[in-house]
């Protein structure tokens, strides 16, 4: 197939193929040849060297290349490709949680289903409540949903977008993007 290297040229660095110029299937041939020799550990060490979320098992591996594909699509401006790897992912693991934070913020951003969106972020942040970006991408899925204001026990945008801008500060980052955030969310909660 046109997105794998030869048989005699795999390794780690193979991965970026399928997202340059692959399809979704390929992308699982990948996965599925690095798995069977027994690589996927070599990929994922290579691709993520310190993750923030263990990936120990087979499922997280293969999902954290099909994460990872779906990464370098996006990159390139391939979003359906991107899509699709970041869906089979999902199928490998249902809460890696940076699959579900991207894919999540990706259909929050095209407005193509928001609530879907919504949902994946928010496993994302079951998992990751510390992390500034994806504090902000679920307080922009509910920007986009009109949730500005806690409810239910649940942050709302202005809350979420507090708590970004405050974890940003903790680690010592700055994102422009959250303060730009919190503007809209005020003056549409107002």
């Amino acid at each position: 197939a046109e997105g794998l290297p030869p048989a005699d040229d795999l390794s780690p660095g193979a991965v970026p193929g399928p997202a340059k110029a692959g399809t979704a299937e390929d992308a699982a041939r990948l996965i599925d040849t690095l798995d069977v020799a027994g690589m996927t550990g070599d990929a994922v060490a290579t691709l993520r060297p310190e993750p923030d979320t263990p990936l120990d098992s087979p499922e997280s591996q293969r999902a954290e290349i099909a994460y990872q594909i779906g990464s370098i699509a996006t990159y390139f401006g391939r979003e359906d490709m991107a899509e699709q790897a970041y869906r089979l992912a999902l199928t490998h693991d249902p809460s890696h949680a940076w699959t579900n934070n991207d894919l999540g913020y990706m259909l929050v951003d095209a407005g193509s289903n928001i609530a879907e969106g919504e949902e994946l972020i928010s496993r994302a942040y079951e998992t990751l409540p510390e992390s500034p970006n994806v504090t902000d991408s679920l307080a922009w899925a509910r920007y986009k949903l009109g949730w500005f204001e806690d409810k239910d026990d649940r942050p709302g945008a202005i809350t979420l977008l507090r708590r970004a801008i405050r974890l940003q500060v903790e680690g010592d980052r700055g994102n422009a993007t959250l303060h730009d955030h919190l503007g809209d969310a005020l003056v549409c909660s107002s």
